[in-house]
This record gives C-alpha cells, structure tokens and sequence, in this order.
C-alpha cells in the first residue's frame, strides 16, 4: 500500500511537470545579461566578425537601394600535402662501381690490350710495366716482368668486382610540404543570423569581471601556452577573436574558454583590458558558422500567414486557398480549389512539396538567365497582400567524361540537371536537392489536369494489385478444398444444396 502511495504521488509529480513544460511560454528570450557594453541602431553596425586559426566567418551590412539587408561569408582554412612538383624529383644515384660493369677478361686465344687506367675494371693491370701478346696458343699464360698474368677465363683486376650489378642508391623522400586549401561560401541570412545581429546591436554581457589578473587570464583560457604540447611553455593570448564594427570605430574582444558548467563563454575588451562574460546565445552561431547562420527557407517569411497561393506554369495559372479537412475537432488545414474551396490532395501535396525545397547551397556565379524556368509561385495573406514568391528554375550540367576514356561522339556522357529556386531573400540562386525537386516538376500536369493522378488499388494488402510482394508466394490450397467459383460454392454431388 505504502509502495502504491509513493508510486502515485511521484506520477503526479511527473503529471505536472510535463504539463507546464508543454504549455510553458516559449516566447521568453534567452538571457543575454544587463550589462551594458554598447546601444547602437542596425544602421550603425557594419560588419561582425569572427576569426580564428582555422575559420573566418563574416557578417556584413549591405545596400540594395533604399532596402539593406545582411550578407554572411564563411572561408575555411584546411592544410594537406602539397603535390611534388616533378621538377623537384631527382634521378637515383648510382653507387659506387656501378659504372665499370662486370670488368673484361683476358681469356683464351685472347690478345690482352694494355689497361687503360689502373682500377678501372679490366682484367689485366700490371705496376709499371708493358704486356706482350701472348705467343702460347689456348691456355697460355701471357708473362710480363713484374707483371700479373691471367690465365684463360680468369679476371684479375682490382676494383673489377666492385660494383658488378650493383642496386642503385634510392634517393631520399622530399620533405612534406603543407599548403593551405582554402574554400569560401557566401549566404544570406536566417534566423540565427540575424539572432546574432540584434544581439550585438544593443550589446549586453552577463558579467563584469574587471580587469583580469594573469592567474584569472590562463583560468579563463584567455591566454594559452605557446606550444600546445607542452603545457609548461610561455603562456601567450588566444588567437580567437570578435570583432565588431561600426560607423565610427570598432570593438575586439578575445574569446576565451567557457564558463565552469555552462557554454557562455569568457571574453577579454582588447580596447579596455576588462572581462567580461558573453551569452552563448551571441556566440555560439558564429562559431558554428554558415549551417547555424544561412538562410533555411527560401521563402523568408511567416509561413503561417500565407492564406492564397498562385501557380504560373508556363503561362498558365491555378490558385490554391486555405481549406480545412477532417471530422470536427480532427479537422486540419490543407489546400484546395480557389473557386470549390474543397480539398484537392494533388495540389496540396504540389504546394507542400514546393514549400520544403530548402537551399544547400547559394552560387554567385549561376547566373538566372543561363537556367530554365519550371514553375513560379506567389504567396499571399488573407488580405491578398503578396508576401513574396518563389520560382524554381533548372539547368543541365554537360557530362563529365571518365578520366582516361576518350569521347565517343555516338553515346556522350549524360549530363547532370540541377534545380535552383530564387525569392526576395535569397537575391542568388539556391541550390536544393534534386529528386524532391524533380517530382515537384513531375506533378505539375497532375495540379492542371493534364494527367489523372495515380490510383491505389482499393483493398489490395500488399498494394501490388493482388499480386505478393517479391520473395512472396501464396499459401497453398488445403488438401480436399477447391477455390470457390465467381458466383459462390459449387452444390454438392446429387443436390443443389437444399435438397433438391
């Protein structure tokens, strides 16, 4: 009984908790802190900027006429060997007594020639004296005063053996040669871009620390030691740093290491010498960089303001509204025919397929009159006010021939198509993935009646029109039953079943 009590009272607990976690309000902003660094307006900041060894990532304010808007730059820095230039490849070194070969002989029925140079690798070599012809015939020794002789076959050289065959000399490895590789993305802003923005607009930090003594700086990471292996070495400042921008000056600050049990971070006022602490939240992004801070849904707007959607494809127009569907409270919203106001599945799947096409990547250098035109979209409020649009363009890459291979002008390389979308925000084209694309394109005929829509046989378990799923069979007839025919069981033998 006891047991049971605690059991119930810690669900309770637990009852609770989850309900005011799921009902909490999440519009609550996140503590930044109330110390005041700066107040400045957008229109004073320039650009933001953080900087370490490896990563630059730079947000800047830009103009577009009378509208501005914030550009982000991420370059990374990555090392890797560079390639051996061939110029720098030296041939092998011969070793010592390669180049006088196997030496000659003075053999039988030979006529023995004086040597050219003492040690070179000949058969006979005499101190200081002449050598005759020999006048013997086949085994005969050739004699010389003071000389050597050499017998029929036999080599007697010094240094002659020396380097026969001998393997030539490997040269050594050329020292590693790291170069930098070094790759630059640009985007414009999202949400957590522009988090970051209006966090250094009006500039807060969570603590003063004051000006920070040289135990305090090593604690806080705001100086390192020289030689990261060895701890011991010269402590020297961080290289990591924030720079902030504006109109009539700048701020810099070294960015240290993170708060004891927490991420808000440690940073040091280059200008002033003072420690202050900084809210992840104003952080954080700008070290993650371009996947944290770049523009996500292309649209850029409040998505749950869009009541009236028009299609244009290729000059032809279909407008899809607001429409709920569903039984009472289940009811949800969906999309369905401007003029019915009923649901239309095919064009409320087109509209969410559309919807979810998300940027990887944004190219300064594709320029929209080299792409082709698919589809454009034009999202409006309930008002009918435009809240912006999308088009969604494509192109198709030449084929890439297979290193080694020559081109065969009857079967060229296929080419490689890449789908683009374009809005208010994004100012680039963007890059998204090419099959939810591609299908988007694909039911186009679908959303203006060209095509029917597939459809699902009904009562089908497998969904293959009666016919199992591959490595399946059907079961086997039980011994003594036979499928029934179309029109019912077959009466048994003498009667039609009721006894007749």
């Amino acid at each position: 009984m006891k047991s049971a009590l605690i059991h119930g009272v810690l669900l309770a607990v637990m009852l609770i908790y989850g309900y005011r976690t799921w009902t909490r309000d999440k519009t609550v902003k996140p503590n930044i802190g109330d110390v005041v660094l700066w107040n400045k307006t957008d229109a004073d900041l320039v650009a933001i900027e953080y900087k370490s060894e490896k990563k630059t990532v730079r947000l800047e304010r830009k103009t577009d006429g009378a509208s501005a808007y914030w550009w982000g730059v991420e370059t990374t820095i990555d090392k890797k060997p560079k390639a051996a230039d061939p110029k720098d490849v030296k041939p092998a070194d011969p070793g010592p007594g390669s180049a006088a070969g196997s030496g000659s002989a003075a053999g039988s029925g030979s006529a023995a020639k004086p040597a050219p140079a003492a040690g070179s690798g000949s058969a006979v070599a005499a101190a200081g004296s002449a050598v005759k012809p020999p006048a013997a015939g086949s085994g005969s020794a050739a004699k010389a005063a003071g000389s050597g002789s050499a017998g029929s076959g036999s080599a007697v050289a010094a240094g002659s053996a020396a380097g026969s065959g001998s393997a030539a000399t490997p040269p050594p490895p050329p020292p590693v040669v790291m170069e930098d590789v070094i790759k630059k993305r640009e985007f414009p802003l999202g949400d957590g871009g522009d988090k970051i923005v209006k966090g250094f607009t009006e500039a807060r930090a969570i603590r003063d620390l004051g000006t920070p003594t040289a135990a305090q700086k090593k604690d806080y990471k705001l100086e390192v030691p020289s030689d990261p292996k060895n701890k011991d070495s010269k402590l020297v400042p961080v290289t990591t740093t924030v720079t902030i921008k504006f109109k009539d000056g700048a701020r810099s600050f070294l960015l240290g290491g993170s708060v004891y049990g927490g991420s808000d971070r440690y940073v040091l006022d280059q200008q002033s010498g003072t420690a202050y602490v900084l809210s992840k939240d104003i952080v954080a992004g700008l070290e993650i960089g371009e996947s944290s801070l770049q523009l996500t849904d292309a649209r850029g707007f409040d998505a749950t303001k869009v009541e009236n959607v028009e299609i244009d494809w290729n000059g032809r127009k279909k407008i899809g509204v607001r429409a709920l569907t569903g039984v009472d409270e289940k009811q949800v919203k969906t999309w369905g025919d401007a003029d019915t106001k009923k649901p239309n599945q095919p064009l409320a799947t087109f509209i969410d397929n559309v919807n979810n096409l998300k940027p990887t990547e944004y190219s300064l250098t594709v320029k929209v009159g080299s792409l082709a035109p698919v589809v454009k979209m034009t999202y409006k409020d309930a008002t009918g006010a435009v809240l912006g649009t999308l088009a969604l363009y494509k192109i198709e890459k030449p084929g890439i021939l297979p290193e080694g291979t020559e081109l065969d002008p009857a079967n060229p390389p296929k080419g490689e198509v890449e789908y683009y979308v374009l809005t208010e925000r994004t100012r680039v084209p963007a890059l998204v993935r090419k099959d939810p694309a591609q299908r988007s394109e694909q039911d186009l005929p679908i959303v203006f009646g060209d095509k029917a829509p597939p459809v699902e046989p009904k009562g089908d378990p497998f969904g293959t029109q009666g016919k199992p799923p591959h490595g399946l069979t059907p079961p086997p007839s039980r011994p003594g039953r036979t499928t029934p025919p179309a029109g019912g069981m077959p009466p048994p033998p003498g009667g039609d079943g009721h006894g007749h």
